[in-house]
């Protein structure tokens, strides 16, 4: 499976987990998961490791990077002014419901159809670099990519679900789930 690369105004949350995030030169932490708002959007990335290693103690001492604090996004790599940008969370409290424990609740999660039915899963999401918005969702049928899973790309809305999950609406929905579901030989 090939992805689609981004243009340079966005970027692939799967580029985006793990990236180092660099002030000047030099690395100040590793990008380690997204915080997501219920509308869907990337609000702040998580990032890692404290000074002296250690995960910190709750989530009010994670440690943030506001999506628009950053001044460019690239596959690996995210840049920022300087190391002051990267800021306790519990500096910002609006955020604080959406962090999750190491990485983002964003891949991986279950898409469902309108009346909760599950699609398939949501692969990747192509952001935009300026607001953080979700584009292009990669959705396949299979909790992770494989070789032998099916993927569907689409630039549909994804309503954030309560579950953890998200739900696509019709017509989309129908669409995806016909393209996942086709007999092999219609693939």
């Amino acid at each position: 499976m090939t992805t689609p690369h981004a243009s340079p105004t966005s970027v692939w949350a799967s580029d985006l987990l793990g990236a180092s995030v660099i002030a000047t030169q030099a690395p100040v932490a590793q990008v380690t998961g997204l915080v997501v708002t219920p509308a869907g959007d990337v609000a702040a990335l998580q990032v890692e490791p404290r000074p002296d290693g250690t995960p910190p103690a709750d989530q009010a001492a994670a440690l943030l990077l506001p999506f628009d604090a950053a001044l460019g996004y690239a596959p690996g790599e995210v840049r920022v002014v300087s190391a002051d940008d990267v800021v306790p969370a519990f500096k910002l409290p609006t955020l604080l419901g959406h962090l999750t424990a190491r990485r983002s609740d964003l891949l991986g999660a279950p898409v469902l159809t309108p009346d909760g039915r599950c699609l398939g899963f949501l692969w990747d999401a192509l952001l935009d670099c300026a607001t953080g918005a979700l584009l292009q969702y990669r959705i396949g049928s299979a909790p992770q990519p494989s070789g032998s899973a099916r993927s569907v790309l689409t630039g549909g809305h994804l309503c954030r679900a309560a579950q953890g999950g998200f739900t696509l609406p019709e017509p989309y929905a129908a669409l995806v789930d016909d393209l996942i579901n086709a007999p092999p030989d219609l693939a």
